[in-house]
């Protein structure tokens, strides 16, 4: 579904407080709420947190003396739309660590197989197992968002506009994103040459080169199981604001994170009401 007409306006210049981008994006996310309450779309959303497990895995490090799998399950139990949260893991250890959290029959842990867990297999068996699995016991979905324990910025807002934005242009599968500015290059053995021309000063928006961030995806239930696959068909976007998309994949970056969680610096806690 393309919208011909402008949703909301906006004025960007200097130190102007539309400038701040969180709060661009969170009206956005406002928007497609009431949007998809007015419409009453069915927005029932089974979401699944796969974990490799290990002594290793993230799923036992602390952040700000939070579990950082406890964390995670708290901001997806606050989205309006999940219905269900089902944990992945090969490793036992884990289903024994969620027991530890009290969370009510909405968590749910799900023992995935070793030979799909394997570094060259992608997640859609398991997907499609959960879905099946899920489905089978009466749960209710039809959408389903799979989350990663890397980003643990990523508010249940947030998650939410994910989800509705998929429903309001009609997607069957949807990922978070943020637009890279950067200057990318390619070597053709003569040296160095700019992608799309990206060297130039105007760059133009259907030029733009997004990278996925903020550990989010989606997929319309009845297309992921007719192509048993998550990112598929028409891929819509969502772009995620700079402190959800900040992942944790080196010492330093947990370094910043533990910052700012200690220094209660997430400025993205923010409620989008139904109306």
């Amino acid at each position: 579904m393309t919208v011909n007409s402008p949703l909301f306006y906006y004025r960007q210049h200097g130190s102007n407080l539309t400038g701040d981008e969180h709060k661009i994006l969170s009206t956005r996310a406002r928007i497609n709420q009431d949007f998809v309450s007015e419409k009453s779309y069915d927005t029932q959303t089974l979401a699944i947190i796969p974990v490799r497990g290990g002594s290793q895995d993230i799923a036992f490090k602390l952040l700000s003396e939070t579990n950082l799998l406890e964390l995670k399950l708290q901001k997806v139990l606050q989205s309006k739309n999940v219905e269900k949260v089902v944990v992945t893991s090969t490793d036992l250890e884990i289903q024994n660590l969620l027991r530890t959290f009290g969370f009510d029959d909405k968590v749910e842990f799900h023992h995935r197989k070793r030979s799909e867990a394997r570094h060259n297999q992608n997640l859609n068996l398991t997907v499609e197992e959960i879905a099946t699995q899920q489905a089978e016991a009466g749960v209710q979905f039809v959408i389903m968002a799979i989350l990663t324990l890397e980003y643990p910025f990523l508010e249940p807002y947030k998650i939410d506009d994910v989800i509705n934005t998929m429903l309001v242009f009609g997607s069957d599968s949807i990922i978070g994103v943020r637009s890279e500015n950067s200057v990318f290059y390619q070597h053709h053995g003569d040296g160095l040459h700019p992608i799309l021309d990206r060297d130039k000063y105007t760059k133009l928006e259907r030029e733009a080169l997004f990278k996925q961030v903020g550990g989010i995806s989606a997929v319309d239930k009845d297309i992921f199981l007719a192509k048993n696959e998550v990112v598929t068909g028409n891929v819509g976007h969502v772009i995620i604001d700079q402190l959800s998309s900040m992942g944790l994949f080196t010492k330093m970056d947990w370094e910043i994170a533990e910052l700012i969680s200690q220094k209660s610096l997430n400025i993205t806690d923010i409620e989008i009401s139904k109306s």
